[in-house]
């Protein structure tokens, strides 16, 4: 006869508690995934924090703080892995991937401190004051087809 065997798992929380959002929200802001947080036995599955935000404002409000400062986390990530690259524990490649996807995510959490700045200079002078009516529409013209 075959043997049957049986694996017990602890039930992943459904009901919402003040210490299991903290604790999510922890893990979260440490620079993991909402995906490698809910893969822990102790923590909801992400459809059950799916519903939750949509339930609990106060978590979602809570959760896009953890996000941002995700953040900061992955920023020392960074620094940690370019170290490691120096000492020769990581091979510089891909380090350069695991950086890249980090700096990627930082500034898409916390735009202002860690995305990309884009500066535009606008010079120059033009005095349209003498121009005719005709004069200025041609001059409109020359502009809107550069």
């Amino acid at each position: 006869s075959a043997k049957i065997t049986r694996s017990y798992r602890k039930l992943r929380p459904t009901d919402y508690t003040q210490e299991t959002a903290d604790k999510f929200c922890s893990r979260i802001a440490l620079g993991n995934s909402l995906r490698k947080v809910c893969s822990d036995d102790d923590m909801p599955s992400p459809v059950t924090i799916y519903s939750w935000f949509r339930k609990y404002e106060e978590f979602l409000k809570q959760y896009t703080r953890a996000k941002e400062e995700s953040a900061d986390s992955r920023a020392d990530q960074i620094e940690e892995i370019a170290e490691k690259v120096l000492t020769g524990e990581y091979e510089p490649q891909a380090a350069r991937v695991a950086m890249d996807a980090f700096k990627w995510t930082s500034g898409k959490h916390k735009p202002k401190k860690y995305g990309d700045k884009i500066q535009q200079e606008i010079s120059g002078s033009l005095d349209l004051s003498s121009l005719s009516d005709e004069e200025l529409d041609q001059k409109i013209r020359e502009l809107m087809n550069k």
